[in-house]
């Protein structure tokens, strides 16, 4: 017997074992939504899609579901990322101490949605290489996603030891303390990550939550109107302006925000019942009129919008003196009101 064969072929054997069993425990606790995955995939820059995963996943406050929702991939997205995946497993089998592989499997699980698979291969990247940069902000982040906000906290100090100018990990670590009502610590780190990366919206708008939070209201309405300047169509940022400016009593610019908010997410009751009530307290009863319409088209039964309408109703037939409230609303049916 070829015992010096046989050795290199338990080797192998060994190898593809460890493969398998790491495709194995990627396949669990998957989260998979369709618009997070094409983004992931198509962009670049990691510190992007930190941004967008942010916005877009946080925004839910969600982390992780069944493989169910894989089944809503598009199948040539899908087929790239299986791809990609088993391109760098067959990588691992020939380099198995080489932490970058397993970072880059990491971040293809994440960007499919297998947070839990990604936060087990990011910590083979740091068992090989604990100062490991990118392996530590990832872990950072996908603890972030999956609420795990200690652990993210913990990994976004680590890699600024390694990186003392990581603005993605100080605006995690901004993330992390706000979640956790800490809104001293996170506006402290907000700071700085939009010192170091002034564009970076995510931040800005965060650092505009934890100012309006600690009742400073003009640095808040600042880093909300940097934010919008920089990323148009940022309706949480967009929602937070206009109650502000509708609490100062500033309606014109409350009103442009709310419309800004439907506009984007043209389904956000919140937005459709504060806009109706701005025009109502602005004395505008037929442009409220028209909101609250909308609003019940969306939600036939919601309790605000229907008190809303009747208000509104109401206003109009005592500054146009019709003959009942009826033929106001039967007018109003027959009636396109106009915006402003």
């Amino acid at each position: 017997m070829n015992l010096k064969g046989w050795g290199g072929n338990m080797k192998k054997i060994s190898m593809i074992v460890l493969t398998l069993s790491i495709s194995y425990f990627c396949s669990v606790d998957a989260r998979a939504e369709v618009k997070n995955s094409e983004m992931l995939s198509t962009t670049s820059s990691y510190d992007q899609r930190v941004e967008e995963y942010n916005k877009k996943w946080l925004k839910k406050n969600q982390s992780t579901a069944s493989l169910e929702d894989s089944k809503s991939i598009p199948n040539g997205l899908n087929r790239q990322l299986i791809n990609q995946i088993l391109e760098i497993e067959d990588q691992i089998i020939q380099q198995p101490d080489n932490p970058a592989l397993y970072t880059h499997l990491g971040t293809l699980k994440a960007a499919e949605g297998h947070l839990h698979s990604a936060i087990r291969l990011y910590k083979k990247t740091l068992f090989l290489n604990p100062l490991d940069e990118a392996g530590n902000f990832r872990l950072g982040y996908t603890y972030l996603l999956t609420g795990d906000r200690q652990e993210a906290i913990r990994y976004f100090k680590k890699t600024i030891i390694v990186n003392p100018s990581h603005a993605s990990a100080y605006s995690g670590l901004g993330s992390a303390y706000l979640k956790n009502e800490n809104f001293e610590e996170a506006a402290t780190y907000l700071k700085k990550a939009v010192l170091l990366q002034p564009s970076m919206v995510t931040a800005q708008k965060e650092l505009g939550d934890a100012y309006n939070k600690l009742m400073q209201t003009k640095k808040a309405l600042l880093h909300y109107n940097i934010a919008v300047n920089v990323y148009p169509d940022f309706d949480s940022a967009h929602f937070n302006l206009a109650i502000i400016y509708k609490r100062l009593g500033k309606t014109h610019k409350a009103i442009h925000h709310f419309k800004e908010v439907i506009r984007i997410d043209p389904e956000r009751m919140s937005a459709q019942i504060e806009l109706g009530e701005t025009y109502l307290k602005a004395g505008k009863s037929r442009n409220a009129i028209k909101v609250y319409k909308q609003a019940l088209k969306l939600q036939p039964f919601n309790h605000l919008a229907k008190k809303g309408l009747d208000e509104a109703y109401l206003n109009w037939s005592k500054s146009s003196n019709p003959k009942s409230l009826e033929e106001v609303k039967r007018f109003s049916q027959l009636t396109d009101y106009v915006q402003n």
